[in-house]
């Protein structure tokens, strides 16, 4: 099953940024992914569960060990607890695509997000960057 990583702030995702991530995760399923990865904490990846849910894909969660953030989002699938480094590493390695909402106009050193990004980067997957103007990027 092809399948989309996601990456995202835990203040959660701009009006605009919200609308453009459905439209990304659209194109996505049209494109032929049918499962969303995420890291189950509050904000953009509850965000990014909703729409997934409403578009009817298969979402799998990979939540963190410190439950501090978590959403407890009710997915199809669920993945033992992991450190957040651990469990983003994970996500990418389950994903053909990452998709990143970014709290920022700009790449943050010392966030988790970014820090994902680099990750995917780094294994050669496709990063798509939602802005919160709702444009979207790709790196």
């Amino acid at each position: 099953m092809p399948a989309v990583g996601f990456t995202g702030t835990r203040w959660g995702t701009t009006p605009l940024q919200f609308e453009a991530l459905r439209g990304v995760f659209l194109a996505l399923q049209r494109r032929g992914y049918t499962t969303l990865h995420h890291g189950d904490c509050v904000g953009a990846d509850s965000e990014a569960d909703s729409v997934a849910k409403e578009l009817g894909l298969y979402r799998v969660t990979h939540p963190p060990e410190n439950p501090k953030n978590r959403a407890y989002c009710v997915a199809d699938e669920t993945h033992p607890l992991k450190p957040y480094t651990v469990r983003d590493h994970d996500i990418v390695d389950a994903s053909q695509i990452l998709v990143a909402c970014s709290k920022a106009m700009h790449e943050i050193q010392r966030s988790g997000t970014w820090a994902t990004v680099r990750y995917a980067r780094k294994q050669k997957r496709p990063v798509l960057v939602v802005w919160p103007d709702g444009t979207v990027g790709t790196l």
